[in-house]
């Protein structure tokens, strides 16, 4: 009995799904949880709920795979399913507890196959002919898919511009949470992973942190956005382009030490909160300078370059 690489990396993402699931919904609200913030998309809950069911349908037809000749696999509409009371309830508890022991029971499944079993087949009336090896692979995508959706589903809760000041704060907050949470389950060696854009997290938070800085002490504050940003005013002038200053920024902190960028970041968020504590809603919607010609209120490059951008970062490392 052995189990190729690739397989093996199907089955831990099978193992790890569960704790996934449960870092992503920890401390949500009852509103978070069942508010379809995207449209003609399922609400977080539906999402939990339909992994438990989806997961454990496929954990049967496996099962009668490899227990009967050809089987008949029988299909069911997910979207009637996920309508049902029980699969929009806010109370997710029971299905991540079910997610949890019946992963557990499928790893042990997939890990103790024998080698002639992954081509064993099944019909689905759908599908036609599916093999073991096929639901191993397209389950373990499955979740990843859902993983991707309930991240995309409670970012777009932040999708309408703030009405008030308290609503901004808290939304800053919250996001900025989301982030730490999501940062403090990485290990120093995740930390250096590059992911998908090829920065790793170490680089994408240092990003956020001169980001966030140019907000702080150039647009709030009196100092050029070269400065601000730490780079040198010959490049940035020669830039010509927010990619290109990225591209500049990248260079000066790939190299950095993980220590020395936490650090940075978390004092630029205090200074940040703190600046942002001394403005009055007023001052946050009118434009950054009394004679700017870019008539945008103050509160589109705070958004953009505080709970919007944590966001878009969030989106981009990886749930471990």
């Amino acid at each position: 009995m052995s189990i190729d690489s690739a397989r093996a990396q199907q089955i831990e993402k099978i193992r790890c799904l569960p704790a996934h699931i449960h870092h992503l919904v920890d401390g949500l609200t009852p509103a978070q949880l069942t508010t379809p913030f995207l449209p003609d998309e399922w609400s977080v809950a539906q999402n939990i709920h339909h992994l438990a069911d989806s997961h454990c349908s496929s954990y049967i037809r496996c099962k009668l795979i490899v227990t009967e000749s050809n089987p008949t696999l029988k299909p069911y509409d997910q979207n009637q399913w996920a309508a049902l009371v029980d699969a929009s309830a806010a109370d997710v508890t029971p299905s991540l507890l079910w997610l949890q022991g019946m992963h557990a029971r499928w790893v042990h499944f997939w890990e103790t196959l024998k080698d002639q079993d992954w081509e064993r087949p099944g019909f689905h009336p759908e599908n036609g002919t599916v093999t073991l090896a096929d639901q191993l692979k397209l389950y373990a995508a499955h979740g990843e898919g859902h993983i991707d959706q309930i991240r995309r589903t409670l970012a777009a809760q932040y999708s309408a511009p703030p009405t008030s000041k308290p609503e901004l704060m808290a939304r800053i907050d919250e996001t900025w949470a989301m982030l730490n949470h999501l940062l403090n389950r990485l290990s120093p060696a995740d930390m250096e992973e590059p992911g998908p854009s090829g920065w790793s997290p170490r680089v994408q938070l240092a990003h956020i942190t001169a980001w966030e800085s140019q907000l702080t002490l150039s647009h709030l504050g009196q100092e050029p956005s070269a400065v601000a940003l730490g780079l040198d005013p010959v490049a940035y002038a020669a830039a010509g382009g927010v990619d290109a200053v990225n591209a500049l920024l990248y260079e000066r902190h790939r190299w950095r030490p993980l220590a020395a960028i936490m650090v940075e970041a978390h004092t630029m968020h205090e200074r940040t909160v703190a600046k942002l504590h001394t403005l009055s809603w007023e001052e946050i919607t009118l434009p950054l300078f009394p004679d700017d010609p870019d008539p945008r209120p103050r509160l589109d490059w705070i958004a953009g370059n505080t709970y919007e951008h944590y966001l878009e970062h969030w989106l981009q490392i990886p749930v471990v």
